[in-house]
């Protein structure tokens, strides 16, 4: 179905708030470093690695490349987008529990963990004609459903957690978009920036903010992500058209802050380290956990500057696909990444 005639059929949506986004975003992570005692920015190495982006990996818009087709539902109609914002619903908290196996899923004769057993697992559900982009499905999924439908060895990270945002997302749906996530990207028109909004103020489990020193810090991961798959998987064009792509900022993890501090661009106090090493873990909204979330969004905008003043420009999406590939080698895994129990990433 085309955007014209989602257009003509899509609900009347109620007038509410929307979360603020992107200015926010900047503005209250960039309060939380003033303030930081455990997280800093080292501007040299900030320096060294704006010298060190490639043209072709940096300057290029990142779309989806053979091994994402691959390893995701792709059908080029609605049913796509309906599965990617399930699939991006569930995108969080994939690390093992010390001395627990971690949870793998078989692909094509090959065993993939993390996001990719995700991926890999809703994609295979969805080609054996099980209705995980059904609304109604969603909503009164139960944990048994779901642990049939990821399957794979091993336990899943907050199993529980994850059936509960399903069932959010599902009734949600229902109640406010005639059960098609297409209406909400209908309402955004055109704007990555405002469908994130849309998704992080009506959908609960999106809603990525936190408080630090009594002022709220906006992070919202899940819901630029989501914006940017949508265009990375459709090619900025049909759903994923977006004409402020460019606006969205690094989605902060638990990944992208470990790279960067392998890099130098983060610096970590003695107890903060510490603490990483045992492998302890960190409340949401810990005064640490904000502190490395909001520094790896504050260390990518200055790696942005820092390039642009070598007219060298290049955009926190592609940023974020650069470091979180980066990621995925064990050359970038030297220290352990801060373990954090949260369904916002």
């Amino acid at each position: 179905m085309s955007l014209s005639v989602l257009a003509s059929t899509a609900p009347q949506m109620p007038v509410t708030s929307v979360v603020p986004l992107q200015q926010n975003i900047l503005t209250s992570t960039e309060a939380v470093m003033h303030s930081a005692r455990d997280v800093s920015i080292c501007p040299d190495s900030i320096a060294k690695i704006s010298l060190s982006l490639a043209d072709n990996l940096i300057l290029r818009r990142p779309t989806w490349s053979q091994k994402d087709y691959d390893r995701h539902f792709f059908d080029g109609t609605e049913t796509t987008v309906q599965w990617l914002f399930i699939l991006t619903s569930l995108n969080f908290s994939f690390w093992a529990d010390s001395e627990a196996p971690t949870w793998e899923v078989q692909h094509k004769g090959e065993a993939v963990s993390g996001y990719w057993a995700l991926a890999c697992a809703l994609k295979e559900a969805q080609e054996r004609g099980v209705p995980i982009t059904d609304a109604s499905f969603l909503a009164g999924i139960d944990r048994n459903k779901l642990k049939s439908i990821l399957g794979g060895v091993g336990p899943i990270p907050l199993l529980d957690e994850r059936v509960h945002v399903l069932q959010e997302v599902g009734q949600t749906l229902k109640d406010l978009y005639l059960g098609k996530f297409t209406y909400a990207i209908e309402d955004a028109k055109g704007s990555a920036v405002k469908l994130a909004n849309i998704v992080a103020s009506q959908f609960s489990t999106f809603k990525d903010v936190a408080q630090y020193n009594d002022r709220e810090v906006v992070f919202m991961k899940r819901a630029q992500i989501l914006t940017a798959d949508l265009w990375g998987a459709f090619r900025g064009e049909e759903f994923g058209s977006f004409h402020d792509i460019d606006h969205l900022t690094i989605f902060a993890d638990y990944r992208l802050p470990q790279v960067l501090r392998a890099m130098g661009a983060l610096v970590y106090s003695d107890k903060l380290s510490e603490k990483i090493a045992k492998l302890e873990e960190f409340d949401i909204s810990s005064p640490e956990e904000i502190e490395i979330r909001a520094a790896t969004i504050q260390a990518v905008e200055a790696i942005k500057s820092a390039a642009a003043a070598r007219g060298v420009h290049c955009t926190a999406l592609a940023l974020d696909w650069w470091l979180w590939n980066l990621s995925q080698k064990t050359a970038y895994r030297p220290e352990p990444h801060h373990r954090v129990r949260t369904i916002f990433y």
